[in-house]
């Protein structure tokens, strides 16, 4: 289970960090990843199993297809297994006016206020679980 949850900090970083994972060596990237993983292993409660860490995958990956729905771009969730009318590349996304671009100003703002969210609720889940409503012991 410390693979896995490595390989998915590795990916975090990168998805997070571009800039900073472009301008520094993969071993930077690697020993970030390698620490984190061993840090989170460490403080992580005993009764907390593999089924969390697949939890906390899927829920990364529900977050990402969102994010990218709301892209000027949308993205093709049914692809390519539904094909509706012949066509199996359907963009999913909201209307026009509520897409923002990849990469652009909303994208960076939205990137600090997540990354903030989710490092306030990981604390949370590790220091003070009693505030979420959920008992560790």
């Amino acid at each position: 289970m410390l693979g896995v949850l490595f390989l998915m900090l590795g990916l975090a970083l990168r998805g997070l960090f571009p800039k900073w994972v472009k301008k520094n060596d993969w071993l930077a990237v690697a020993g970030i990843a390698a620490g984190l993983s061993v840090l989170a292993w460490v403080a992580s409660p005993e009764s907390v199993s593999g089924v969390a860490l697949g939890a906390a995958v899927t829920v990364g990956v529900i977050a990402h297809l969102l994010g990218d729905a709301g892209t000027k771009m949308g993205v093709p969730l049914l692809a390519p297994i539904v094909s509706i009318n012949g066509k199996r590349w359907w963009d999913v996304a909201p209307p026009s006016m509520l897409r923002i671009k990849a990469s652009g100003p909303a994208d960076k703002i939205l990137l600090g206020v997540f990354t903030v969210l989710s490092v306030v609720l990981a604390y949370l889940v590790l220091m003070a679980p009693a505030t979420l409503g959920v008992n560790w012991a």
